[in-house]
């Protein structure tokens, strides 16, 4: 059976394992540090959101639409989970300082309270085109707070948070405003491909995140 969507889902699988790597890696190397374990949660949980989105995009012809719907909810869930995550770490890390833990917690209460909504919501359809404005908000203020991090900080950690966040943001941008650079590479192949790369810098900041309180 042929995929509908053939390079939407080889690159959503393709982001799946990628991120699922970089959460081993991070279980295995985090060095006691729970902010990292909580880093390695959130790149599973982004893991499990591409494998469902490659699902539902190659295989929606043969998927009864409640399946189509539930599958795309959970890929939605999964991100905001994510987030709520990588946010989590960041609270708990001692770079985060006292205006950053305020933006983070903030930040957290409103992925929550978009979670719990997804949850409870039965009647409309919670896409990731219907979340991607909130997921847009949550990483804009992400990326000025590691901004501010590494300008203030010049630590190592602030160039692989603040390049990530940014090229992650990127990927948003394009696949909202629909940028597409050839009929067969749609804004979700593309956004896709930023996000592997913007995984990859994410990954490497993960690793030097420290417990404020050891």
């Amino acid at each position: 059976m042929r995929l509908a969507e053939p390079v939407t889902s080889i690159t959503d699988y393709i982001l799946a394992a990628e991120a699922l790597l970089f959460s081993m890696l991070l279980f295995v190397g985090y060095q006691g540090q729970t902010s990292i374990l909580l880093w390695a949660a959130g790149f599973a949980a982004l893991a499990v959101s591409a494998l469902l989105g490659g699902t539902f995009h190659g295989f929606q012809p043969v998927l009864k639409l409640s399946t189509f719907v539930s599958l795309q909810r959970l890929s939605a869930l999964t991100i905001l989970a994510a987030l709520l995550l990588f946010i989590a770490a960041g609270i708990l890390s001692k770079f985060t300082g006292k205006l950053s833990w305020t933006l983070f917690v903030s930040s957290a209460v409103l992925v929550a309270g978009g979670i719990f909504w997804t949850a409870r919501n039965h009647k409309r359809d919670f896409t990731i085109e219907g979340s991607a404005h909130v997921v847009w908000i949550i990483f804009g203020v992400l990326a000025v707070l590691l901004l501010r991090h590494f300008l203030v900080h010049g630590k190592a950690i602030g160039y692989f948070m603040f390049t990530g966040a940014l090229v992650m943001l990127v990927g948003i941008a394009v696949q909202q405003q629909e940028v597409v650079i050839h009929p067969k590479f749609n804004e979700n192949d593309l956004c896709h491909v930023l996000f592997m790369a913007g995984l990859f810098f994410l990954y490497h900041g993960g690793l030097l995140l420290r417990d404020a309180i050891p």
